[in-house]
């Protein structure tokens, strides 16, 4: 079977101009698997770092919340005890956890308590990056404010842009030590940037006069996912200033959410339905989108890939996307999930689709095991499946050559 496939391709490339046309993007789909008791119910990640890590909390049968994390390995989370929520994970696999008050945990450490900003008596934290510094909020008793906490300064409040009060947030923070986030000012609710030498300041408006309203995640790039006060869902580069992410179709192009962004530029959010024109009965309230500057914003359900567990339900809320494209997020029902991507006809996991895939796509079909011993770190079965019946066979041969064509 093999020589014939073999000569098969090899009449498609001495009679095809091949290309490498724009990969079918797919997810495959890991549920987030329920810990033991007395711990129970459902694991929603909100944080996840690089190595595809996420991090959430998880209900206990004698009451509360507590704070978890799973590797994507193991065959259940893992629950500190500590009531709360663990709210990221950096690439050293430590934690900041949001209880009473913001804290830090490692394996070798254990749980830090941050504390409070002096006359406070209650933190949180939001983000952390991979130099263990953490941004969140502090309450006051005149309202809340941002907060940033290192082993080596402590705890620092960020302050409130020009014409605020005490109403804030800071919501993220990279590697360079800006962090990003929310607070009152002069026009309103505005995005801010804060980093130790320069203090806080607004996130330039544009020409247009839009401005960033919520500024909820940054990456290594200093690019900001959020929202802006004309359209929803929103981008600001220190370059090119606000670009805006557009909408998902009818009906759920209501207000969007930009929650998490990579070094990709790639972001992840909710987008809800609109209110009218009525949507048809049954219209779920919330649709994750993914959204980059090529393809705009696209519906993360539409995306999955065939043959992957059903996940019962649409996906509604994506919350983090990391570096590999892998995405945080639960459907709109009752599972946690995680979304790793892949090419459909990327045979030798270079994310390309090119003529270098094909011997990988012929050594698939005809000899599976082979295949596994010579890639071992592709999932040849899902990008093989290039015709997305949930099977691969000799009926996937067109459609893998479509794709080395670029239709």
């Amino acid at each position: 079977m093999r020589s014939r496939q073999i000569i098969f391709m090899s009449f498609v490339i001495a009679n095809s101009q091949i290309a490498v046309g724009d990969p079918a993007l797919r997810y495959r789909v890991q549920r987030v698997p329920p810990p033991e008791p007395p711990y129970g119910g459902i694991f929603i990640p909100v944080g996840m770092n690089n190595a595809g890590w996420v991090c959430g909390d998880v209900a206990s049968s004698e009451g509360g919340m507590f704070a978890a994390f799973w590797d994507s390995v193991s065959t259940e989370p893992r629950v500190l005890p500590v009531g709360g929520e663990a709210t990221d994970v950096n690439d050293l696999g430590h934690l900041s956890l949001s209880s009473y008050t913001a804290m830090f945990w490692s394996e070798k450490t254990g749980v830090i308590d941050c504390g409070v900003l002096a006359g406070a008596t209650i933190s949180q934290a939001r983000r952390m990056n991979d130099l263990d510094q953490i941004s969140g909020l502090c309450y006051l008793f005149t309202g809340s404010t941002p907060i940033f906490w290192s082993f080596e300064t402590g705890m620092l409040n960020m302050g409130d842009l020009p014409g605020g009060g005490d109403n804030g947030v800071a919501n993220d923070i990279n590697n360079a030590g800006i962090a990003v986030g929310w607070s009152e000012s002069d026009i309103g609710g505005r995005g801010f940037l804060w980093d130790i030498a320069n203090g806080i300041r607004p996130i330039p408006a544009g020409a247009d006069g839009n401005w960033i309203v919520d500024a909820n995640a940054i990456n290594e790039l200093d690019q900001v996912a959020g929202s802006d006060a004309f359209t929803g869902a929103a981008m600001w580069d220190p370059v090119e200033g606000i670009i805006p992410a557009g909408t998902l179709p009818y009906p759920h192009n209501g207000n969007a959410y930009a929650m998490g962004i990579n070094d990709r530029g790639q972001m992840v959010g909710p987008s809800f339905k609109r209110v009218w024109p009525p949507p048809p009965p049954n219209t779920p309230l919330i649709q994750a989108f993914l959204w980059d500057r090529e393809h705009g914003m696209r519906r993360i359900s539409d995306l999955i890939a065939a043959g992957t567990p059903p996940i019962d339900a649409d996906i509604g809320f994506a919350w983090d996307i990391n570096n590999r494209g892998q995405i945080a997020c639960r459907n709109n029902i009752d599972s946690g999930l995680v979304l790793t991507p892949f090419f459909l006809g990327d045979m030798n996991c270079d994310d390309l689709v090119n003529a270098f895939d094909i011997d990988p796509f012929v050594l698939y079909l005809s000899e599976p095991a082979a295949y596994a011993a010579e890639y071992p770190n592709c999932a040849g079965r899902w990008p093989a499946d290039a015709n997305q019946d949930g099977v691969v066979n000799n009926f996937d041969i067109d459609a893998f050559v479509e794709l080395l064509e670029g239709q």
